[in-house]
């Protein structure tokens, strides 16, 4: 939650009506390292522009980046591959949003490239990234259908010479309970 008031632009170095700064309110050690860790970054990790008043730190949910806002990218994006709406708020830097953006865009390709084994490795490969839910839905349910037809097209190429009508009826069965499984 502290994270995620952090990638709004909090102000750490602002104090209460008792003088207490952030730091001084919470006994979690995990927010105290945080916040220690963000107050000694004095510029945008990104383009160097110095933290002021005006200027406030945000963090990266990514790779917990200190930035500022002109390098933060702020939307909102879905918590589940069920979900509806786009409900969680988030915070990324632009390096970050553009490399997840470039693997969105792979992925994509790959699903409309139709090739299993092209679909396969960028589905490995978007595990490095926090792509959107729903497009990772979406590739997996290409994934199996792909895998569904390569199964029932290597049965039908395996059946291009039959002997007998017994092997026929058999293979016939076998495609339509394939078919209804896919």
């Amino acid at each position: 939650t502290f994270k995620l008031f952090m990638g709004l632009g909090m102000d750490l170095e602002l104090k209460n009506s008792r003088s207490h700064m952030a730091i001084d309110l919470t006994t979690n050690k995990e927010i105290q390292e945080l916040i220690k860790k963000t107050l000694n970054v004095k510029k945008c990790q990104i383009c160097n522009k110095i933290f002021d008043f005006f200027n406030k730190r945000y963090i990266c949910s990514i790779h917990e980046d200190i930035i500022c806002k002109d390098c933060a990218v702020i939307d909102y994006y879905y918590v589940s591959e069920e979900a509806k709406e786009k409900e969680m708020r988030d915070c990324r830097c632009v390096k970050c949003q553009s490399e997840i953006t470039k693997a969105e865009n792979e992925l994509k390709n790959a699903i409309e490239s139709n090739e299993l084994n092209v679909l396969n490795k960028q589905i490995e490969e978007s595990f490095k990234y926090k792509i959107c839910l729903h497009l990772k839905r979406e590739a997996k349910v290409n994934q199996n259908r792909m895998k569904r037809e390569k199964e029932i097209n290597e049965l039908l190429d395996s059946l291009k010479v039959v002997a007998d009508y017994k092997t026929i009826k058999k293979s016939i069965d076998t495609l339509e309970k394939m078919v209804q499984s896919a």
